[in-house]
């Protein structure tokens, strides 16, 4: 059985405006929890959860990162050597929606060709407010060669939990199942996080005042 340690780190990383809904998918996807009454985030956090794929185990470093304006820059420094990216929308904003092309061309920017990029339109659970159809969504992931779907965190833990492990799929496929050594750079990344109000975490626990 592999020591933890030498088990391939994957950093992750959620982007999208604020009150999308980034946190809750976390939630959910880490140990299917849901808060109704998440507030905005206002530090870097992450997550760690050891995967299982084809017999074999992966760890995804998963961070959150804050949707304000304001923290873009912080963000930004948070992207290095970033594997898996999901940018998340909510179909009940459609400026949240108009955003992504930011978040799009920062992860041109910043990112290798290795990484894979991710799309969900998160809230589907809001049938009665919809201000981005599934088409638009489909549309935008097909033009920027992301993988996508519609989902609630809410309501679709099931969804989130498939729709990762495709990225994860896709990032094996497209890298010929090679993990790059990267851990140097996600310990420094740790240690960034830990001077940062809220400090970081390995437990959804710790997750606080997050949106």
């Amino acid at each position: 059985m592999a020591n933890e340690d030498e088990i391939p780190e994957i950093k992750t990383i959620l982007l999208g405006e604020a009150a999308v809904g980034k946190t809750s998918i976390i939630r959910r996807y880490y140990d299917d929890s849901f808060d109704f009454n998440e507030t905005s985030t206002i530090s870097m956090s992450y997550v760690n959860k050891i995967v299982e794929l084809d017999g074999k185990k992966y760890k995804l470093i998963i961070w959150d990162t804050i949707g304000q304006e304001s923290y873009r820059t912080v963000t930004q420094l948070f992207l290095n050597n970033a594997k898996l990216v999901i940018m998340v929308y909510s179909i009940d904003d459609k400026k949240s929606f108009t955003n992504l092309n930011f978040w799009y061309q920062l992860y041109e920017k910043e990112l290798s060709k290795e990484a894979v990029l991710g799309i969900i339109g998160n809230k589907s659970d809001l049938i009665n407010d919809i201000k981005v159809s599934f088409q638009e969504g489909s549309d935008f992931a097909q033009n920027t060669g992301a993988i996508f779907t519609e989902l609630s965190a809410k309501e679709n833990p099931e969804m989130i939990s498939v729709f990762v492990t495709d990225l994860l799929k896709e990032y094996l496929k497209k890298n010929n199942g090679e993990i790059p050594i990267d851990n140097q750079s996600i310990k420094l990344n740790e240690k960034v996080n830990k001077t940062k109000k809220g400090g970081c975490c390995n437990s959804s626990k710790n997750i606080k005042n997050n949106e």
